[in-house]
């Protein structure tokens, strides 16, 4: 996965202490120096709670013997998570003032597996309890293996009876002294074989260091406030100075956008100690966790707020069947079960307009970091969105809510990084896995295993939940048969488009996605849309195409339009609506050939067929089409 810098890397580490400090040079505990921690950005690290531990001590456990979790993350110490970018769910391990390893989850095998760096490694080749995932090499082989070379079947010695393919390895010497972590390419059995090829894929290499002994008194996160107190005590300054300019320069009603999250409740403290009554706005989804309603609740009753709540109600699940399952990169589910009752809500109480705090962070996407700290909202024109927050990470926001001692959301430690919906398409496989006993997760299983029969698509768009995507990303394009659908199904009626349009607000920017109401020919479809504009395939689509570089079209008959304003997007979506109609519909008039003024239109099997190599894409043809006119007759006017 390409690295992604969202702001700066801030942590470092007090080595005296044995403590995280964020950006300061020096720690407000001790005085001493600190050191940078290197790790993959964009670096938004959050503390590891006991359940967080346990699970990779489990993991490890698992992997490496019985003891072995324990053995390297001993009691007492403070230990990080850093969620990394990856085809599925991965969270690097921090403690000891440097990257242990990193917890992923693998979805070939869907399951999670921990991989160790070589200081962990030592930790576990040293602590006795080293029972499964070890192999041992000749000496002639650690020369080359201490430089990065993988290790050859034939230099193998010894090896764990249980390796399978894709384990994660120990690499040891005649003495059992970690040399190496890698991947396993063969089994055990092939391995001793003293045949030929690669036995372990070097990951690590190198000498361990030492993780140190764990503090003689058990650390906790008091002690992180303190060696972090004056960088706290700044940035909850700023943040309020950023509040009250803030409500000065603009003059409107005052509102908490409250999701139940943590950066919502840190923003809604911050306004409060710069001496605010908000009012609260929340918006209940329909697929809001039970935790995360009954969070609002109780911090609105706590601080004695009043509570403005709008319901999207059975919204989603209304339009499931219409737009299909909601993905990445086709979230029509943030229109219609967020965009759609804000409006309502805003408009109902603030019809004058309001100034809404919104606990945005930069280190959370590309489109939030582009967004700033302040903005209007495209589609409500009566809001202003503003983020205290802006520069912080997400280890900032959890000190400042354990200095306040404040209520979060219990699924933060049950975990969960984030908390939205609970079957996000944006969430990882990995993530979904802790809700697997959700109530309407068998609602949601029938309507997708239902869509893939209808479809003809394979096993692995369920179980790997590919879904989640309408275009494959790179290190899921392994699957990109899984995209394309083996059967049509059967739609009755003219075919139709249904649209959801707006502000996209989990991920910034104006699009419309929509869906066609029957499945589409790719190849005449991919034809007329030449009218339009350039027309390619999508990589990693399953036979998806991009028109102008701002319009996608899947097989399925999904839609994802992008514009600059509404203006743009209204008349890109007619453009391909009726590009599109006119492809599946055509009954071979002829109109359109007369309307061509570059004789670019032919019929062909007694439809009409664009000559690519002579259209200019001046959409003359598509003005007078009674196909469109009369099969698909409602105008964009009244669908937007």
């Amino acid at each position: 996965m390409p690295i992604v810098r969202l702001g700066k890397m801030p942590l470092r580490w007090c080595a005296a202490c044995d403590l995280p400090v964020l950006e300061r040079t020096r720690c407000s505990r001790c005085g001493g120096g600190t050191v940078p921690v290197p790790v993959t950005p964009p670096g938004d690290i959050r503390p590891a709670f006991p359940f967080d531990i346990e699970m990779v001590r489990k993991e490890l456990d698992r992997q490496f013997g019985k003891g072995a979790g324990l053995a390297a993350i001993p009691d007492g110490r403070i230990v990080l998570l850093n969620r990394s970018p990856s085809t599925d769910r991965m969270d690097e391990v921090i403690m000891a003032g440097r990257v242990i390893g990193a917890l992923v989850f693998d979805i070939d095998r869907l399951e999670f597996r921990f991989i160790p760096r070589m200081d962990l490694a030592g930790a576990i080749a040293s602590s006795g309890k080293l029972a499964h995932g070890w192999v041992k090499m000749d000496p002639g082989a650690l020369p080359s293996l201490m430089k990065g070379a993988n290790a050859l079947a034939p230099g193998v010695i010894g090896a764990a009876k249980d390796i399978r393919p894709g384990d994660e390895v120990l690499i040891l010497d005649p003495e059992g002294k970690a040399v190496g972590v890698g991947s396993a390419r063969m089994e055990t059995a092939e391995m001793l074989k003293n045949g030929r090829g690669v036995a372990i894929k070097n990951r690590w290499y190198g000498e361990a260091a030492p993780l140190g002994p764990p503090p003689v008194t058990a650390q906790n996160w008091d002690d992180v406030l303190e060696a972090n107190a004056r960088y706290i005590d700044e940035m909850v300054g700023r943040a309020k100075n950023f509040v009250t300019r803030t409500v000065e320069q603009h003059q409107l009603p005052v509102a908490i956008s409250y999701s139940g999250g943590k950066d919502s409740l840190v923003t809604l403290l911050l306004v409060l100690e710069a001496g605010l009554g908000p009012k609260v706005l929340f918006i209940d989804t329909g697929l809001e966790l039970k935790e995360t309603v009954d969070n609002v609740n109780a911090v609105c009753e706590a601080h004695g707020l009043e509570l403005l709540k709008e319901e999207a109600g059975d919204a989603f699940w209304d339009s499931l069947p219409k737009f299909g399952p909601p993905a990445r990169d086709f979230r029509w589910c943030c229109k219609t079960c967020k965009l759609g009752p804000v409006s309502r809500l805003i408009m109902r109480h603030f019809p004058e307009g309001v100034l809404t705090f919104i606990g945005q962070r930069a280190y959370e996407s590309v489109q939030r970091q582009g967004k700033g700290a302040v903005w209007r909202n495209p589609w409500v024109a009566a809001q202003v969105g503003a983020s205290p927050i802006q520069e912080w990470t997400a280890l900032l926001v959890w000190l400042y809510l354990f200095k306040k001692k404040a209520r979060a959301n219990p699924l933060y430690e049950q975990g969960h990084a984030r908390i939205g919906c609970w079957l996000c398409p944006a969430s990882d496989l990995g993530d979904m896995k802790l809700l697997e006993d959700h109530p309407d997760r068998e609602r949601l299983m029938a309507f997708l295993e239902a869509y893939a029969e209808e479809r003809g698509l394979p096993e692995a768009w369920l179980s790997k939940a590919l879904w989640r995507w309408r275009r494959l990303p790179k290190g899921l394009d392994r699957y990109e048969l899984a995209f394309r659908p083996t059967k049509r199904p059967v739609k009755k009626g003219p075919i139709r488009l249904n649209l959801a349009e707006g502000y996209n607000p989990c991920t910034g920017g104006i699009s419309v996605e929509g869906a066609f109401t029957a499945p589409l020919d790719m190849e005449r479809v991919g034809n007329m849309l030449r009218t339009v504009g350039v027309v390619r395939p999508m990589d990693g689509g399953g036979g998806a195409l991009i028109v102008m570089d701002a319009i996608d079209v899947f097989p399925e008959g999904a839609i994802m339009v992008r514009g600059k304003d509404g203006a743009e997007l209204k008349v890109r979506v007619e453009e391909v609506r009726r590009a599109i109609v006119r492809a599946m519909a055509c009954v071979g008039c002829g109109v359109c050939l007369g309307r061509c003024p570059k004789g670019a239109i032919v019929l062909k099997d007694g439809k009409a067929f664009v000559k690519v190599e002579l259209c200019v894409s001046c959409g003359l043809c598509g003005e007078k089409c009674p196909v469109v006119d009369f099969v698909d007759d409602r105008k964009m006017d009244e669908e937007f």
